[in-house]
């Protein structure tokens, strides 16, 4: 049996490592391996554990570049099989790819990185038929060349009291035993419904109600909404988008749009893409999100001071978007485009 020894400063490179105490414990391993020096020996002579003789036992010199810690084992054909396991692949995590390939969650994060996969997450997209494919295409067809400067874009839309939130974004960093605030939750909050009609330059007053909406409720909107702002579009002319929904499409809504001479644009089924409103609401969603649970009461004061600031450039590059949206539409023979 070799005898056993503390340090061997004879091995080529020791001298790097050469500090107040003498090797680290890491070059020490590496240069009683070098000795000659068994594992059990290694660990009694440096007063380690054997995990930690076994984990640097390989080395095979004393030129330390780990920072420290155990060095990742990925190799070119790890780091391959991980991008492939998760590369495109729906309800896979981290935890379980590294539960199935027997490896820390860390490692299979750094290795997905190494393999330039990143997380995303998938975009909604609304389910079409090979019909309303069609229609949407012969729409989009039919309307490629018209001029949508003087048409007004209308839809309603319910808001809450309380903004539905994305449970990923609930997360708040802090230290050991700091108080987290609660996610504010209600099961049954209060709503608002709103309509309201956007065109190029300009947008109309933002009508908020309680009532479910009828045919009656629908055309006394439309009165102190869509009529008022297309009275302000010079030239006259103007036209209305107004999408299938049956308040729009019933008989007595359909009278009052005859009676006041108004040329309305109907879509085709399932075509919210080319509805420039659905973007605006977007946008009074993100102003609205900055703050917190309100009443019915305050949230109608904040919806109209929400409607107000959102930008009229905005409104402006959506509408001038949709020959565009329909190019789009054509190009994807009807399909789902990313608007």
């Amino acid at each position: 049996m070799p005898e056993k020894v503390n340090v061997i400063p004879a091995v080529v490179g020791a001298s790097k490592f050469m500090g107040k105490h003498g090797l680290s414990p890491r070059a020490q391993v590496v240069a009683l391996r070098q000795g000659g020096h068994t594992q059990e020996q290694t660990a009694s002579i440096i007063g380690k554990p054997r995990s930690f003789v076994q984990r640097w036992w390989a080395r095979d010199d004393l030129l330390d570049h780990h920072a420290g810690g155990k060095p990742f084992k990925l190799t070119r054909s790890t780091i391959t099989i991980i991008k492939k396991r998760l590369k495109k692949k729906t309800r896979t995590s981290t935890r379980q790819l590294a539960r199935a390939m027997g490896m820390a969650q860390s490692t299979v994060v750094h290795g997905a990185k190494l393999g330039a996969v990143r997380p995303y997450h998938l975009a909604k997209k609304f389910i079409l038929s090979q019909k309303q494919k069609k229609t949407r295409l012969a729409w989009a067809r039919l309307y490629k060349d018209q001029v949508w400067d003087n048409v007004l874009f209308t839809d309603e839309k319910i808001i809450w009291c309380i903004v539905k939130r994305n449970s990923k974004n609930d997360v708040i960093w802090a230290d050991k035993g700091d108080p987290i605030p609660p996610a504010p939750y209600d099961r049954h909050p209060g709503k608002l419904n709103v309509s309201a009609a956007v065109w190029l330059d300009g947008r109309s007053a933002i009508f908020i109600f309680d009532e479910n909406l009828a045919s009656p409720l629908y055309i006394n909107i439309l009165k102190k909404t869509v009529l008022k702002e297309g009275a302000k579009i010079p030239g006259g002319g103007w036209e209305l988008y107004l999408d299938n929904d049956p308040k729009h499409n019933s008989n007595l809504t359909k009278a009052f749009l005859a009676e006041k001479q108004v040329r309305v644009i109907h879509p085709a089924a399932k075509m919210p893409d080319t509805n420039i409103i659905e973007n605006v609401w977007s946008m009074l969603d993100h102003e609205l999100s900055k703050l917190g649970p309100l009443t019915k009461a305050n949230l109608r004061k904040k919806i109209i001071s929400a409607w107000k600031k959102i930008p009229q450039n905005f409104i402006r590059n959506c509408v001038l978007s949709m020959p565009h949206r329909l190019e789009l539409i054509r190009a994807a023979k009807g399909g789902h485009i990313k608007y």
